[in-house]
């Protein structure tokens, strides 16, 4: 496992944690100095336990994940099903050499981007966009639900005092 602060490369950073979950260690090495590269703080693991143990530290913090789809300990699915159960919202890119359709079809069910081995680094950033705009809609869905659960308990709690005999 290897998690590094970034250092931006030209003007600020974009922000956010990224996971990445795959067993050969040249696609984590090459992925995470791209991505730092580009101002993200990435978290590499090699198997899923290391990734649910990493992920399941501050499941906020994460603004996406890549995911291998052939793990040891795991099958990229199960684990992808582990990280969805606990943030629903999280944006996962599948990353595979397979071509196989149930691979298509389980992918399409649970809303994951293909990211099909071996890619050109280009295709990163759309998907890095993506997740950050996933990221910023889902954040601003939780301050708004906070702040009607707020608004809301603060208004029971005024009803409350107003009814109180004195």
């Amino acid at each position: 496992m290897n998690t590094v602060d970034p250092t931006p490369n030209d003007g600020p950073s974009p922000g956010g944690r990224l996971l990445i979950v795959d067993d050969e260690a040249v696609i984590r090495f090459v992925l995470r100095c791209e991505l730092e590269q580009r101002g993200y703080i990435v978290t590499e693991v090699e198997d899923g336990r290391r990734a649910l143990e990493q992920f399941s530290t501050d499941p906020s913090c994460w603004i996406g994940a890549f995911v291998d789809l052939l793990l040891p300990d795991a099958h990229g699915d199960e684990l992808i099903d582990q990280l969805l159960a606990v943030r629903p919202d999280l944006p996962v890119v599948l990353m595979t050499g397979d071509c196989d359709p149930s691979t298509e079809r389980m992918a399409k069910e649970r809303q994951l981007t293909i990211l099909r081995k071996p890619f050109p680094l280009e295709r990163l950033r759309p998907l890095l966009q993506d997740m950050r705009r996933q990221a910023q809609a889902s954040a601003a869905a939780n301050l708004i639900t906070n702040s009607e659960t707020d608004a809301a308990t603060s208004a029971d709690a005024k009803a409350e005092t107003w009814e109180r005999p004195s």
